[in-house]
C-alpha cells in the first residue's frame, strides 16, 4: 500500500492531475475490464451525486468541507469537472 500511496501524494502535492487519475483509476480500469460496471456504480454514479450534493451546498453563503477519495476528484468523469461543468470554479490547494 505504501509504494501506491508514496507517489499518489507527491503527484497531488505538484498538482499532476494525469498522473492522479493514472494511479487511482487509469490503471484499475485497463488492467480489470471485466470489472467495468463496478466502477461506473462505485466511482462515476457516485461522482455525480457527489457533486450534485456539493452544487446544492455551494448555493448557500455557508462554509463546507468535503472529504472524498482521490479517485473521485479528477478525470472527465471527477467531481472537480463535473462542478466545472455546473459553473463552478475549482482549483486545487
Amino acid at each position: 500500500m505504501e509504494s501506491q500511496i508514496v507517489p499518489l501524494l507527491a503527484a497531488w502535492k505538484c498538482g499532476n492531475k494525469d498522473l492522479v487519475e493514472k494511479l487511482t483509476l487509469k490503471d484499475d480500469i485497463e488492467m480489470h475490464p471485466e470489472f467495468s460496471q463496478l466502477f461506473e456504480k462505485l466511482v462515476f454514479l457516485r461522482n455525480e451525486r457527489i457533486a450534485n450534493k456539493i452544487a446544492i451546498y455551494l448555493k448557500d453563503n455557508r462554509d463546507y468541507f468535503v472529504i472524498f477519495g482521490s479517485a473521485h476528484i479528477v478525470g472527465k468523469r471527477g467531481v472537480i469537472d463535473l462542478l466545472e461543468k455546473k459553473g463552478f470554479v475549482a482549483e486545487q490547494m
